[in-house]
């Protein structure tokens, strides 16, 4: 049954809905980032140092090493934003969550309210056919 409140109450859900996408993007661009995290760290590990060689060979080496951790920190950063940014879409959802409740309850409010209103007509219809037909009976 609808009510006052039915159009609310779809916004709000659709509101909630566009936030829950939100939460999954943000999940998937995390979970990308800890995956590009871990292959930098594995690359890294997997560096044999040289055991001879000439100094701009093992410069070049260093160099690249250094640029593997400049890599991760910066992918650790973004990762911390991407985290921080999910807190805060995470807060959105709740807030999201509590109007849709609120919505919801008084959109139920306002059907009981209905329901009981048309009993009540109902009854006071019935009782009326009850009155025209016990009349309709003495005549």
């Amino acid at each position: 049954m609808k009510s006052k409140f039915s159009p609310i109450v779809k916004i709000k859900k659709q509101e909630l809905d566009k936030i829950e996408g939100e939460l999954v993007k943000i999940n998937n661009k995390i979970a990308s980032k800890k995956e590009e995290i871990n292959k930098i760290s594995f690359e890294i590990d997997s560096i044999n140092l040289p055991t001879g060689g000439s100094f701009s060979m093992l410069k070049l080496l260093n160099e690249n090493v250094l640029l593997m951790f400049h890599e991760k920190k910066q992918a650790e950063h973004e990762l911390q934003a991407f985290n921080q940014t999910k807190i805060s879409i995470q807060q959105k959802y709740k807030q999201a969550n509590i109007e849709l409740e609120k919505m919801k309850y008084l959109h139920d409010i306002e059907v009981q309210k209905r329901v009981k209103e048309l009993k009540l007509q109902e009854a006071k219809m019935l009782d009326e056919i009850s009155v025209m037909l016990y009349k309709k009976e003495r005549d």
